[in-house]
């Protein structure tokens, strides 16, 4: 077969487009049955609509499943998988979700739609042992000076225009009594051990942007805690690649991380490029890869 004939096929498969599939097999088409190919066509869109509803469950159960199909099927057929794994599949599903016409009306549905993305990388990321405070307590000073740290590659923060996370826990049976939909929020997605974790960052973002910002720049223990004595607030929002005026609340962030077991070892926080997408930087929101890779 021909390397030219994949994307004809997989446009007869996704867009019903027999015609793109008779350009390549012009004999074969003219006397394929129509019935037999729609079956197969339908297998292949069922199949990624269900790889979307299993990767988004908080978004199926927010529009329920009618809905959610035909959004699904909708983008699908604009963002076709680009490789073999599903596990992965949907990292462009919250931006569809964002410029649909028919949503509208839900301007948070696509920050929700982040968060399940976000819970996805975080379980499927390396496994990275978290530095305990006792163990780094222990070291020399000297020791705790040359030591090089990062972030663990599970973690990821999201800064949102309206109540994401709430509303994400909502669905998920986490969620406070009452809430208030058009809040801000800023959340911190990452696994610890075998559990995946969202919570609240609203009060600890900014330093915790300057943390990272402060490894981005060395990864060295003694470079990340020497700090100027100002402290100007970041906006997160502003420049989701976090400004270096943020390192004056760097100590500040690194024991917040400390205590929630986002420290560990520099060479252990790496990431996994199949899933790096889930934090591709968006037009309206600020996604960070806490993980991002410092300079030695």
């Amino acid at each position: 077969m021909p390397a030219f004939a994949f994307e004809p096929i997989a446009s007869a498969l996704l867009q019903a487009d027999l015609n793109a599939l008779a350009a390549v097999w012009p004999t074969q088409a003219s006397a394929l049955d129509r019935q037999r190919f729609d079956v197969h066509r339908n297998n292949v869109l069922h199949s990624l609509i269900t790889a979307l509803a299993e990767g988004f469950p908080s978004v199926l159960k927010l529009v329920g499943e009618p809905f959610f199909t035909a959004v699904a099927a909708a983008a699908v057929r604009a963002s076709p998988p680009r490789h073999p794994v599903l596990l992965a599949y949907g990292a462009e599903f919250p931006d569809f979700l964002q410029h649909f016409p028919p949503l509208a009306g839900l301007p948070y549905l696509a920050d929700v739609a982040r968060i399940d993305g976000l819970r996805r990388r975080a379980w499927h990321a390396p496994d990275a042992a978290p530095i305990e405070p006792a163990a780094l307590a222990s070291l020399s000073i000297e020791a705790a000076a040359e030591l090089r740290v990062g972030l663990h590659p599970s973690a990821a923060m999201l800064d949102s225009a309206h109540a994401a996370r709430s509303i994400w826990q909502a669905q998920n049976d986490e969620a406070k009594a009452q809430f208030d939909p058009q809040r801000a929020e800023s959340s911190l997605i990452w696994r610890r051990g075998e559990q995946v974790r969202v919570r609240s960052l609203d009060d600890a973002a900014s330093a915790l942007a300057a943390c990272v910002q402060a490894l981005r720049q060395s990864p060295r223990l003694d470079q990340l805690l020497a700090e100027p004595p100002s402290e100007p607030r970041v906006n997160l929002r502003a420049d989701p690649l976090i400004n270096p005026s943020a390192h004056p609340r760097a100590a500040a962030g690194f024991a917040e991380a400390l205590s929630l077991g986002l420290i560990v070892r520099a060479e252990a926080a790496t990431t996994d490029p199949l899933f790096d997408p889930f934090t591709s930087p968006s037009s309206a929101t600020a996604v960070v890869s806490l993980s991002a890779e410092s300079t030695p």
